[in-house]
């Protein structure tokens, strides 16, 4: 584009022009991209990402849905291992209780034995 004859109007231009650089380094170049990633995991949808990021706020963003799915795997992961420990717990649980249950009845059969013997 051709520069205008005002010096004021070529300064506002060049700061404008430094403005929108800052921004889109800082930031990035589509703001409405990064919007719909925010609004993605607003919905807990992790599964998306900033598509060529390069600013700050986008390469951010990206970092932030990774770690999340990171974290996120590692809780399904330990969730797993809980429920695969609690089921070997009840069984082991459930062992105990028939164990338990048997040598109660053999302590009465045992008990009416010896009260049988001091009878006689």
């Amino acid at each position: 584009t051709a520069n205008p004859r005002n010096p004021q109007l070529i300064e506002l231009k060049n700061v404008l022009n430094r403005l929108l650089d800052a921004l889109q380094a800082r930031v990035g170049s589509d703001m409405n991209e990064i919007q719909r990633v925010f609004n993605s995991y607003k919905s807990l949808d992790f599964t998306t990402e900033v598509k060529d990021a390069n600013g700050a706020v986008e390469v951010t963003t990206n970092a932030l849905g990774q770690e999340i799915i990171k974290m996120l795997k590692q809780s399904s992961d330990f969730a797993n291992a809980l429920a695969n420990e609690s089921g070997k717990l009840q069984t082991a649980v459930q062992s105990l209780t028939t164990s338990s249950n048997s040598q109660a009845q053999s302590l009465e059969e045992t008990a009416a034995a010896l009260e049988e013997i001091t009878s006689s």
